[in-house]
């Protein structure tokens, strides 16, 4: 059986809005885009784990002010970070990002023709709009259709529970190995 997504998702703008949209975009631009065309993303796509100065301080901005009622104890962490830029006919395939908690995109760049996030199986689309930043459970696959323009530039990333929180260890590597 199937069922269609009735979930709550996040949609809001960070405090420093065009600032960190404007830092965000230059540093998509100086940055190797080494992953392109091998993963879901069937577009010029960056290492998965980019850190540059505005990355951080978007990471500050969701772990203490967009999830902090949830990430009180600092459980959650965020990883795998990475930028995306679709030109004309470009599309992510649908997917999800288990065993991530939450995941998230943030529209940066978004000409006319930018495709939008779309919720594959409610078919609910999500306009990309410049400096739009939306939140949603890692379990919900999710996709971009075709785009219809050159240089939508997106900033996507996951946030996990840090491994060993169950017996009160703290890792900030989920996926190091004992």
């Amino acid at each position: 059986m199937v069922i269609i997504e009735q979930i709550e998702i996040f949609m809001g703008e960070h405090p420093m809005g065009e600032d960190l949209r404007r830092l965000l975009l230059h540093e998509s631009k100086t940055v190797d885009y080494n992953m392109s065309y091998k993963t879901n993303v069937q577009a010029s796509m960056t290492e998965w784990s980019m850190k540059t100065r505005g990355i951080k301080m978007m990471e500050n901005w969701i772990m203490h002010e967009v999830l902090g009622a949830y990430n009180k104890d600092d459980d959650l962490h965020m990883h795998n970070t990475w930028f995306a830029k679709y030109s004309k006919e470009e599309y992510t395939k649908s997917h999800i990002h288990l065993p991530s908690v939450f995941s998230f995109v943030y529209f940066i760049q978004s000409p006319p023709g930018s495709s939008p996030l779309v919720f594959s199986y409610s078919k609910e689309e999500i306009e990309p709009k410049e400096g739009l930043f939306v939140m949603f459970p890692s379990l919900v696959y999710h996709h971009v259709p075709p785009n219809k323009c050159d240089d939508r530039i997106v900033l996507s990333g996951n946030i996990s529970v840090a491994r060993g929180m169950l017996n009160n260890e703290r890792s900030d590597d989920w996926r190091q190995r004992d």
